[in-house]
């Protein structure tokens, strides 16, 4: 398997534990807002949760990409540690971001599901979606790039340390939007919301390693700013564009633009306004 990240450039921080990714810097809750505790917050829950594993590489955990080295008998001891300390990562941020209720309820199922006390990331994650999602799941496998290249991937950051306001309302936008331009901005993810930097496949033309790597950098994105909303706020955009794209994987810019149009200032009103960033 090849290295998934690159440590030469400094926009790209992520530990790197032998083959797998290891991003033990990340605050998981500045990315997942929703605590599942039934299956009325489990899509919205699901899209924070998606976003912070594909983000940082670690969405292989939870699809099938990143089985155990263990299970086909030949693995080294070293990768099995390597995998299963990644796991484990993956597998903390998911019990996190469940309410007590759910996460008695899963660990109790699956530990006497198996008969033992240890279960992996993936099979928790099954069992969530079997539980509180739908009722059938279909991922698009995907590669590990190396992020850094085509696009910025500022993935250290501690976005409360620049946005300290949750959106919850046309009182807070202004204020709200001021600190996530600063945000952005300083770490070359503004063309995320822009348009600067649009989906490769869009046109037909983009290679599957650019894809790759544009969506890792727009998950990062479109995960600084769900983390940024109330959970009302994050409901209801949540809700708006899956409703109107008929599917979950909507871009940061979808969301960027569709909560200017619920708590910002309409265009029109704009012309003529200057940013602190």
């Amino acid at each position: 398997m090849t290295n998934a990240a690159s440590t030469s450039d400094p926009n790209c921080i992520v530990e790197v534990l032998e083959e797998y990714p290891h991003p033990s810097h990340v605050i998981a809750p500045n990315f997942v807002t929703m605590k599942l505790g039934g299956k009325d917050t489990y899509n919205e829950w699901e899209t924070q949760i998606v976003s912070l594993l594909k983000s940082h590489q670690m969405f292989g955990f939870i699809n099938g990409e990143f089985p155990s080295p263990a299970g086909n008998g030949k693995g080294k001891d070293e990768d099995i540690d390597a995998w299963t300390r990644s796991d484990s990562l993956v597998k903390s941020w998911i019990l996190g971001s469940l309410s007590e209720e759910a996460s008695r309820k899963v660990v109790n199922h699956l530990t006497d599901k198996q008969k033992k006390t240890y279960f992996t990331a993936k099979d928790l994650w099954d069992e969530l979606r079997r539980s509180y999602g739908p009722s059938a799941l279909t991922w698009n496998p995907s590669i590990i790039v190396e992020v850094g290249k085509a696009y910025p991937y500022a993935s250290h950051v501690n976005v409360p340390s620049f946005v300290t306001v949750k959106l919850s309302g046309k009182n807070k936008y202004n204020l709200w939007e001021t600190q996530m331009l600063c945000l952005l901005k300083s770490h070359q993810m503004y063309g995320f919301i822009n348009g600067q930097f649009p989906r490769p496949a869009g046109n037909g033309e983009g290679k599957v390693g650019d894809m790759e790597a544009w969506t890792i950098s727009d998950s990062l994105v479109k995960g600084w700013i769900l983390g940024s909303l109330s959970e009302d706020a994050a409901r209801q955009a949540f809700n708006h564009l899956t409703h109107n794209q008929k599917e979950t994987n909507f871009t940061a810019k979808d969301l960027w633009d569709k909560l200017q149009r619920s708590y910002g200032r309409p265009v029109r009103e704009q012309a003529g306004t200057y940013f602190l960033c």
